[in-house]
């Protein structure tokens, strides 16, 4: 099975596997480490790591990135769903450039990627990335904190998928301290999801 390498901050590489998606990283995948220790491998039918196993389909991604529960769907104009008992609603559009704007997991999203790079923030990072070879580079600031350079590993054949689940794997992979930021909330006991609206999710008192 052909499978393809994300992550942030590329600085490593380690072995993983998952179950739950039906995806497995095997020996010759791309794997690229992150400074979360964790590889993230990305094949047709979900994306796994040490404690990341995502369920993929043609218009959904359901399970858990990082520990920090999924449930996004997907057509051509909209990524909508719930990260880490955030809602989210993400406008797509694809012309000469490819444009992610509204809230991802309750962060603010202003993304355009070119053919060039990647330029825009999500939640207080904003990031300044040119393309190179499977991926991006390039300058990244996040809050007060100092400039620095990063890396995201985005291969070019992560291109070919969906715009719903690209969208979903660039925002999940730069959104900063979603962890942090999700054991700061309650946890969500469920929540529902529909085509024509969100529905906020109930919370165990």
């Amino acid at each position: 099975m052909k499978a393809w390498a994300i992550a942030v901050l590329a600085v490593g590489a380690s072995a993983c596997s998952g179950t739950g998606s039906g995806v497995r990283a095997e020996a010759d995948a791309p794997r690229i480490g992150a400074t979360s220790s964790e590889d993230l491998v990305v094949g047709a039918r979900g994306v796994v790591g040490r404690t990341t196993d995502l369920r993929v389909s043609e218009s959904s991604m359901r399970g858990r990135f990082r520990e920090v529960p999924v449930d996004l769907s997907w057509n051509g104009q909209y990524l909508k769903g719930v990260v880490g008992g955030q809602l989210t609603r993400l406008e797509l559009a694809q012309g000469d450039d490819t444009r992610l704007l509204g809230s991802f997991a309750g962060m603010p999203v202003d993304l355009v990627i070119e053919k060039g790079g990647l330029s825009g923030r999500v939640g207080e990072c904003h990031y300044a990335l040119f393309r190179v070879k499977g991926g991006f580079r390039g300058p990244t600031a996040c809050g007060g904190a100092r400039q620095r350079d990063s890396e995201l590993a985005f291969s070019e054949e992560l291109t070919e998928k969906p715009l719903g689940q690209q969208a979903a794997l660039l925002a999940l992979t730069l959104s900063p301290h979603l962890e942090r930021r999700y054991m700061g909330v309650q946890r969500p006991v469920s929540w529902t999801v529909s085509d024509q609206s969100l529905v906020t999710p109930g919370y165990a008192h």
